[in-house]
């Protein structure tokens, strides 16, 4: 009988083949996989893989193999600072010669960042020409260029930056964070032992869990259910939410527990997998005005209930499927009637919240510090920027701009205070 484990690894290893390498003990497999780019690399590292000495053994291993390191230059803080991204390529530019591809080794903000600075180094120009969708492609194609082929070496269990067209950066002057969204950032080639995770401490391992929920649950609700793969993207769905809840507190409790640990990269890595089949939409769209108060993980799991209360009316089944997995677990009381359209939005909201609480972390906007006025204006006025306008169509009730001041005001407004109430739904005939 296929545990969820199997059938995610089926998943992943349908999806993404010898591109993807991943499991247990993996990195030995990283130099057949690489020969096909060339001898030559230039790695971007994380500190941490640098303090745990992890950069040695990957240096000893390609170095016994035959390749050659032309530099290596430390990869960029959390949330991919631009400043970073344009340091990262002009140590590229720097070089007396290219190398044949780049490794980046760490976090899915080094990763992130990287994939941005391959973009400077081999189109010039800064970050802000490239936000939004499909111009990096636009360009290459213009100039009839390729990207160096990345080799990205996971090390978190979060965003699945290794596996996704996004890259996600900030700038941190304006305190907003913005997407490069291009199938031609994708890394070449994706590595993930997960038995490295158990470098990530307890607050990031569930903030990273977080976001890998929010990736599935985001993409699914607004996943047409016309299409020839949303059975896929469901499938996705609720095994890498039952893997999440199933093994988030034993890693915690037990951070050697490599079963779990395996379980909850693949939960994360499924979240990879939905977002490169759809998007991500409110929650994600907002995290990236919040930067300055906390993790991004963590802003995603705060917001989830509160758009899906807002979007309920328009996605009933998909929520009860959802609260299935939630009730199994005992996030929901099991006498709860799932069959009830109009309560099945504040069932939701409510069986979330809970397991957010359960890890001690906060479920209203009001309860974090440092959050003010200024930051609830901010998420708005940023949502109404075009580069961002993905994001407010990927929902499962659409916004335009004009919307943004009247329900998506309402949806911060509920999460500043947590009172669903104060969510003001569109007219059914608008849906």
């Amino acid at each position: 009988m296929q545990t969820l484990a199997d059938k995610a690894e089926k998943l992943l290893n349908d999806w993404r083949g010898d591109q993807f390498i991943f499991g247990i003990d993996v990195i030995k497999k990283l130099v057949p996989a690489v020969e096909k780019f060339g001898k030559s690399y230039f790695l971007v590292y994380g500190k941490t893989v640098e303090e745990n000495g992890q950069k040695y053994k990957l240096d000893n291993l390609l170095n016994e193999s035959g390749f050659v390191k032309l530099g290596e230059t430390t990869g960029a803080t959390p949330n991919s600072p631009d400043t970073d991204v344009t340091r990262v390529a002009d140590e590229l530019n720097d070089l007396p010669q290219q190398p044949d591809f780049i490794i980046s080794f760490g976090g899915g903000s080094l990763i992130d960042a990287v994939k941005a600075s391959l973009v400077l180094y081999s189109l010039g120009g800064e970050c802000e020409e490239y936000y939004g969708v499909d111009k990096v492609s636009a360009k290459l194609k213009a100039e009839e260029m390729t990207l160096l082929p990345q080799v990205a070496i996971m090390t978190s269990s979060a965003s699945a930056a290794h596996l996704t067209k996004y890259s996600n950066v900030t700038n941190f002057e304006t305190i907003q964070k913005k997407l490069i969204i291009d199938q031609a950032v994708v890394p070449a080639l994706s590595v993930f032992d997960y038995a490295l995770t158990d470098s990530m401490g307890y607050e990031f391992t569930i903030t990273g869990a977080l976001d890998g929920l929010a990736h599935l649950t985001e993409v699914y609700m607004g996943f047409d259910m016309n299409t020839a793969e949303f059975s896929l993207v469901e499938r996705a769905t609720l095994i890498g939410l039952e893997l999440i809840i199933t093994n988030l507190k034993k890693v915690l409790d037990e951070p050697g527990n490599l079963t779990a640990r395996q379980n909850i990269g693949l939960a994360t890595d499924l979240g990879g997998f939905a977002i490169m089949h759809g998007s991500t939409n409110g929650p994600h769209l907002n995290s990236f005005s919040l930067v300055d108060l906390m993790d991004h993980g963590q802003a995603v799991g705060l917001l989830n209930p509160y758009y899906a209360y807002f979007f309920a009316q328009a996605i009933p089944e998909k929520l009860q499927r959802l609260c299935e997995v939630f009730k199994r677990h005992e996030f929901i009381d099991a006498d709860t009637n799932l069959e009830n359209v109009n309560t099945i939005g504040t069932i939701y909201a409510d069986a979330i919240r809970k397991f957010v609480k359960s890890f001690g972390y906060p479920t209203t906007l009001g309860e974090i510090k440092g959050f003010k006025r200024e930051h609830f204006d901010r998420v708005l006025e940023a949502a109404k920027n075009p580069q961002l306008k993905v994001k407010l169509q990927a929902m499962p009730i659409p916004m335009n701009v004009d919307d943004i001041d009247e329900y998506m005001s309402s949806i911060i407004d509920a999460a500043t205070g947590g009172d669903l109430s104060k969510i003001k739904l569109k007219p059914t005939e608008e849906l």
